[in-house]
């Protein structure tokens, strides 16, 4: 059986789809492939995974529609018995591609892209946008085979167009065979608050670093970003922490590869979500989340991030704050480092969690029992 990931705008070596999916396929499946528009950022180890690359960069419309067509006209020739597509671009390659040669189409859907389409167009085009999004994601939904959310949020959305048995929920836990052992490193002097991921102003750039400058009178506290701030977060980040003498209390790492988390993780002490209340942040479940909970490090975030805020909740393994103030985040934080037997215990919570329940291992058995259900 070839399978085939089509991803019009992630990376071949994006976290989900290379190290989590493929790689869980190609221990049952020997003819997998990824086709993306990137090669830039391919694996240099591949595990038995075939590459195609389009040769368009994503971001202009033009490209976009671009990619569409060499999505359709690649899938074409490798004629796949299932295409495995992640967003509503390779969603229509694939539904086209169905139609060509009666192939399986399975959509993975990382967002909640009904509520952030709209969000691409200006302001009096939203509500027009919106409708016909919905109106023809509601048709290419209705031709797939099975349907995926990374959320329960989003799997729920495409429940009601497809049906309960047809829509699945594959979660981003934790990789531990990449990640490597969970050690949490003792809570001594200094304190390491982390931040996984592109730190911009809508993932709380502003309040996650005035946070730490209010914790700095106080506490031996650092801040680890595990990636990177750019363009206009960039500059005005050099300048609050110029003004503040910030600087020897922040290590950015740069983007890392997946293999290089591990390292990266060591002697962090408490992890940080700071998202905006904008529509995909509110159901998002993003790896930085769940490789927290892998490494056993208690968790902040915001109550209108729902999901996580259940998850939290749930498990007792966090803190949720009512708003995205820097007080509420340096309160939080004071709160953990003032009160450690309890902020471990949370962490202790967590890791149990992620092995029992969240973990990649927990997740890729759904991923193949989905897979062998389609098997003809």
């Amino acid at each position: 059986m070839r399978i085939c990931h089509l991803t019009s705008s992630h990376k071949p070596n994006d976290d989900r789809i290379f190290y989590k999916e493929a790689i869980s396929l190609a221990k049952k499946y020997k003819d997998i492939w990824i086709v993306s528009a990137y090669e830039s950022s391919a694996p240099k180890k591949t595990d038995g995974i075939t590459f195609k690359f389009l040769g368009i960069k994503p971001g202009k419309l033009i490209n976009r529609l671009r990619i569409i067509n060499e999505l359709y006209k690649t899938g074409l020739e490798l004629k796949a018995d299932i295409y495995h597509c992640h967003e509503p671009e390779s969603l229509l390659a694939a539904v086209q591609l169905k139609r060509a040669i009666n192939s399986c189409v399975i959509f993975d859907s990382h967002e909640m892209y009904h509520s952030t389409f709209s969000q691409r167009f200006p302001n009096v085009l939203r509500p027009l946008a919106s409708v016909i999004y919905s109106k023809l994601e509601n048709v290419m939904i209705k031709k797939c085979d099975i349907v995926i959310g990374a959320t329960l949020p989003i799997s729920t959305h495409f429940e009601q167009m497809l049906g309960a048995v047809k829509t699945k929920t594959i979660l981003n836990g934790a990789l531990p065979e990449v990640l490597g052992r969970s050690d949490t490193p003792p809570w001594l002097d200094e304190i390491v608050i982390c931040h996984e991921g592109s730190l911009t102003f809508k993932r709380g750039l502003r309040q996650i670093i005035t946070a730490l400058n209010l914790l700095t009178a106080k506490y031996n506290v650092k801040l680890k970003i595990i990636g990177d701030i750019a363009g206009v977060e960039r500059n005005w980040f050099n300048r609050y922490t110029e003004v503040n003498n910030l600087s020897s209390a922040i290590e950015i790492t740069g983007w890392l590869d997946y293999t290089k988390l591990k390292k990266a993780y060591q002697r962090c002490h408490i992890g940080v979500v700071a998202f905006d209340d904008s529509p995909n942040h509110v159901i998002a479940g993003p790896n930085k989340f769940f490789n927290y909970m892998h490494f056993g490090m208690p968790i902040i975030v915001p109550r209108h991030c729902i999901n996580m805020k259940e998850i939290i909740e749930n498990i007792k393994c966090g803190i949720v704050i009512n708003d995205t103030s820097a007080s509420s985040f340096a309160d939080a934080i004071g709160y953990l480092i003032e009160h450690r037997k309890e902020a471990m215990e949370m962490g202790f919570r967590a890791k149990c969690a992620s092995v029992d329940n969240f973990a990649w291992p927990v997740m890729e058995r759904k991923l193949l029992n989905i897979y062998s259900s389609l098997e003809r």
